[in-house]
């Protein structure tokens, strides 16, 4: 459940909201509030200098990508991430879904994925959502073909 329980002023110029997702509280707070934090707090500022470094890591790694891989590695190593986070290793991402996340179009996603499922290196089931992942070692083996 996503709702809007308040919005107001803090310190007179710095709006907030403040949310609710699934039973956990978020706020959103103004650039000038969180500096003002930062400026009194070496817990924040640490907090703030991980989240942003984490940020530009997976920058970093989409750029890498778009730039030195041809589609068929980054959909394989998209599709290695996504399965390593299901014990099922099953990947519930559209073809749409992970055309966007491999910054491509939906047609060459597809036209990949029927040569990994023709090499066996995936599997889907008639009328039932996700991909199976069948072999992680020869999929990963794909993640090495830069395309410079």
């Amino acid at each position: 459940m996503v709702g809007l329980i308040r919005q107001g002023e803090v310190s007179g110029t710095c709006s907030y909201a403040k949310v609710l997702v699934d039973a956990t509280l978020a706020y959103r707070i103004s650039y000038h509030h969180v500096l003002q934090l930062m400026s009194t707090s070496l817990r924040v500022t640490s907090y703030v200098c991980t989240l942003i470094s984490r940020q530009l890591g997976e920058s970093h790694r989409i750029i890498e990508e778009l730039a030195f891989y041809e589609i068929k590695t980054r959909l394989a190593r998209t599709l290695i991430r996504l399965a390593l986070s299901s014990e099922e290793r099953i990947v519930l991402a559209t073809h749409a879904e992970l055309a966007a996340i491999i910054g491509t179009r939906q047609e060459e996603v597809t036209k990949v994925l029927s040569h990994f499922r023709a090499s066996g290196l995936v599997a889907s089931a008639p009328h039932r959502r996700g991909l199976r992942v069948l072999d992680l070692e020869r999929l990963s083996s794909i993640r090495n073909e830069p395309n410079m």
